[in-house]
């Protein structure tokens, strides 16, 4: 597949996940987000980079792997020069993937090497409205200045 067109799918993918994970969190929102207490929008905020966080890994995952059907995530325990490399992999009990995986032993896989956590990296996050407004006490001071003025 040409890389132009992996890089299409993969930005619809990524703007496909994108759109649902928001649209799911905003079809459970009880009343409008202006109205929603600053720890119901923190909760909300932090159910949104959960979904999006999920959302981007399977955007990287696809670009990656130029869109293959098995995705394997696994720890890297140690690597072994002899004849080449002999690689141990720890995956997790229950893995998605893990059955294909020991499908394929003794079979030529391809490996694919990827740093996930260069796309996971934020500015940081929206934070939420405030329930109490600021008080404004340089505003408030100068007018009281003002009041005794008059």
């Amino acid at each position: 597949m040409s890389d132009k067109r992996q890089s299409v799918i993969s930005e619809n993918t990524l703007l496909s996940d994108m759109v649902k994970a928001c649209l799911q969190q905003i079809k459970q929102l009880e009343k409008p987000w202006h109205l929603l207490g600053e720890k119901e929008q923190k909760r909300v905020i932090d159910l949104l980079e959960q979904d999006l966080r999920l959302a981007t890994e399977h955007a990287c995952t696809v670009i990656n792997s130029n869109i293959k059907q098995t995705k394997v995530r696994c720890g890297l325990d140690k690597i072994a020069f002899k004849n080449g490399a002999v690689i141990t992999l720890k995956v997790p009990k229950g893995m998605d993937g893990l059955h294909d995986l020991i499908d394929r032993e003794g079979e030529a896989v391809d490996l694919i090497v990827t740093d996930i956590k260069q796309f996971l990296n934020s500015n940081g996050k929206p934070e939420a409205d405030k329930d109490q407004k600021s008080l404004d006490l340089a505003n408030a001071i100068a007018d009281s200045f003002d009041d005794d003025a008059a």
